[in-house]
């Protein structure tokens, strides 16, 4: 066989058996794009820890209308600041988006931020009443030892005002729906 004839089959050979990874199409999504998920697990702003990982699934409408490539995706996360509530401090949540991975495997870092999130926020009728029946009992102690009758609705005033300062944590249960935006595009390969 002569080089010239050699030469166009190495050729072949080669191109037929480079992996298919170098066919693989890529898939990009502008800045701005929006992802909508719900949340894998439940978070809890009284319970949370900084560092805390969680996963969401992405849900319909998809970026592009592309569900070929979005449907049964998975965005990771974690926890990068917590305040839990307490008197006069309201319960304050913070995360980041790290990759997103489609259902094949694939993965990309992901810059994104939160435009919205269901939260769950627990009622604090029952602590008000409490404070404001033990603040009636105190004031109502205190104004027989000042000699007035008022000591015991000023008092219940007092606890009821504390009551209502006291902040409560929240969460954000599974199911609940995440909307979060793309701060750069996402450039990702899929099979």
């Amino acid at each position: 066989m002569s080089l010239r004839g050699f030469l166009p089959a190495l050729v072949l050979v080669v191109t037929m058996s480079a992996p298919h990874a170098a066919f693989a199409a890529t898939t990009t999504v502008a800045a701005g794009a929006k992802f909508h998920a719900l949340m894998n697990h439940t978070l809890d702003s009284g319970t949370a820890q900084v560092g805390q990982r969680f996963t969401m699934q992405v849900v319909a409408p998809y970026p592009n209308g592309d569900a070929s490539t979005w449907a049964g995706s998975t965005i990771s996360a974690h926890v990068i600041h917590v305040q839990h509530a307490s008197q006069g401090r309201k319960a304050e949540l913070g995360f980041t988006f790290d990759k997103i991975t489609l259902r094949t495997g694939r993965s990309a870092s992901l810059s994104a931020n939160l435009v919205s999130v269901e939260e769950k926020h627990s009622s604090n009728l029952g602590h008000i009443a409490v404070n404001a029946a033990a603040g009636m009992v105190v004031g109502n102690i205190l104004g027989k030892w000042l000699g007035t009758n008022a000591g015991g609705a000023l008092g219940a005033v007092g606890g009821a005002l504390y009551g209502v300062n006291m902040k409560t944590n929240f969460s954000i249960g599974a199911g609940s729906k995440i909307d979060l935006q793309l701060a750069a595009p996402l450039t990702i390969t899929r099979p």
